[in-house]
């Protein structure tokens, strides 16, 4: 019991009683005791919900340390994509029901890499891009092939006499992951 009192940071106020504890306390108290017994596995729903941010970052260091340093299975059920996509290495997208994705979704969907550009030339920038095979959306993004170098492109651009003001690479987010997949 000592131990996991530790581990999850509740040593000084163990003795306190639990009426005084915040919120954040109780939620250490009770993966707490969902430790006790020393499981394979524990199942947290929702554990950081109603935290402040300092709160939120233990409450994340603690998850991730139980899996690192205790080899510990952690299934997190949360509606907060932003914290599952820090802590989770693979994903169960439930939808309507079903299980619209289970996996690593960092590993699912096209291949290549998005990139948004703007440009005030963007009749001249389309019509570049199209010489190379490539179609640029209304909002100024552009898909490239894991062939194609970003560095090529902007060369061919600006030697085309189109002027950049921005080229950066899109990183797709859990988010974007969830609507995808379920429209």
């Amino acid at each position: 019991m000592e131990e996991v009192v530790r581990l999850v940071g509740l040593e000084e106020r163990i003795h306190d009683p639990v009426r005084a504890y915040s919120h954040g306390m109780r939620q250490r108290l009770a993966l707490a005791q969902a430790l006790l017994p020393d499981p394979e596995l524990v199942l947290l729903d929702e554990p950081t919900e109603g935290l402040d941010p300092a709160g939120i970052h233990e409450m994340r260091a603690l998850i991730l340390k139980l899996r690192a340093e205790h080899g510990m299975t952690v299934i997190l059920s949360s509606h907060i994509l932003h914290e599952v996509e820090q802590l989770c290495d693979r994903v169960a997208i439930l939808h309507r029901g079903s299980l619209a994705y289970c996996g690593r979704w960092q590993d699912a969907g096209p291949g290549g890499s998005r990139w948004k550009i703007e440009t005030p030339d963007t009749e001249k920038c389309a019509a570049v891009l199209s010489g190379l095979g490539l179609e640029v959306s209304p909002d100024g993004v552009l898909g490239l092939p894991d062939a194609l170098d970003s560095a090529a492109v902007v060369s061919a651009l600006v030697a085309a006499g189109v002027r950049v003001a921005e080229f950066r690479r899109l990183v797709r987010t859990l988010e974007d992951f969830y609507l995808e997949r379920t429209g």
